[in-house]
């Protein structure tokens, strides 16, 4: 939800990761700097996603990516 998403998207996003990612990468991409609404909203999740990809982890940023499509499709 800190990062601009609806409470429902951000439940549906939140379920599927905890299953996907570990608690360290969790933890990682939590504190991606630009994790905030108002930076989604002026950057973009694709900014936000960059950020993310600089963690050098491609799991945290595939996994991301994934469920964010998948949830924005099923609890928009």
């Amino acid at each position: 939800m800190r990062a601009g998403v609806s409470s429902t998207r951000s439940e549906c996003m939140a379920r599927h990761m905890a299953d996907k990612l570990s608690h360290a990468q969790l933890r990682r991409l939590a504190r991606v700097p630009q994790l905030n609404a108002a930076a989604v909203e002026e950057q973009g999740l694709e900014e936000f996603l960059h950020n993310a990809q600089a963690l050098g982890d491609p799991r945290i940023v595939t996994v991301t990516s994934a469920v964010a499509l998948g949830c924005a499709v099923v609890a928009p």
